[in-house]
């Protein structure tokens, strides 16, 4: 009787050392999930049939919690191109998606030749630009598409239609994170937002030039020796601001008595 409780007790243990499923696994799961996004791309990363993914992830509870905090994690935390994801067409995910699990050129080329294939893989490529840092190689290789034929659609509206709307939602992308910063109490971020949205209220940096030249106390010296200092623009914009001035002057000569009722208004 002792020895058939014995056989029970180990069978028991054994159930349960079932039942828990090793920590290192989990991790692994969950730092596979986090990086692929899909059970077959997962599947693949930890060298396992996907099938039988799925069965581990239905019959372990450890893993449907690693699995549901790398999903919270990469909702909070979005990559640029996980972002832009989400103004994708359902067509143009599914195609994506598809993509993804081709190796060959040849493949990915198939999928696009069917009728409307062009213009998907116009939005593809766009996609494809945000998601992999504007690198444009990557983003040509993700559609197959050609440098040659590349050329060809820079000179198509919808295309350029295509890449304006990626730079917004870029720009969307860069506000959000900094909004997210600034709620976060970032300083450098909450620096940056006075400078710039509370200028008005004092914020705004303020420039003083003092002169240190001893030999000379006049401190004088051409507008045009600080040009070589100076990027393009800042070069127009003094140009700019310098031919107001020159406007304003000879306004001024040609019409003293206007700059003499301002003076009486002025004092008033």
């Amino acid at each position: 009787m002792l020895k058939i409780s014995k056989i029970t007790d180990s069978l028991k243990a054994e159930k349960k050392r079932k039942r828990n499923v090793d920590l290192e696994f989990v991790l692994t799961f969950y730092d596979c999930w986090i990086r692929e996004k899909s059970i077959q791309k997962t599947a693949r990363a930890m060298e396992i049939p996907y099938k039988r993914l799925e069965k581990l992830i239905l019959n372990y509870p450890e893993l449907q919690i690693a699995k549901n905090m790398a999903d919270d994690r990469r909702v909070n935390h979005d990559s640029l191109g996980e972002y832009a994801l989400r103004f994708l067409s359902p067509e143009a995910r599914v195609t994506w998606d598809r993509i993804t699990d081709l190796t060959t050129w040849e493949q990915i080329e198939d999928v696009f030749s069917r009728k409307g294939g062009e213009s998907l893989r116009k939005q593809l490529f766009c996609f494809a630009m945000l998601k992999y840092g504007f690198n444009q190689s990557r983003a040509c290789a993700a559609v197959a598409l050609r440098f040659k034929k590349l050329c060809e659609w820079k000179h198509d509206p919808e295309f350029g239609e295509m890449l304006e709307e990626i730079q917004y939602h870029k720009k969307n992308f860069m506000e959000n994170g900094f909004l997210e910063l600034v709620e976060e109490r970032y300083p450098g971020a909450v620096l940056m937002a006075n400078r710039t949205l509370n200028a008005d209220r004092g914020y705004r940096e303020k420039l003083e030039v003092m002169n240190t030249d001893t030999e000379n106390v006049s401190g004088e010296f051409e507008v045009q020796d600080l040009m070589e200092f100076l990027d393009f623009e800042t070069q127009k914009k003094l140009l700019g601001a310098m031919d107001k001035l020159k406007r304003k002057r000879e306004d001024a000569q040609r019409h003293p008595e206007a700059k003499q009722m301002k003076r009486v208004r002025d004092r008033e």
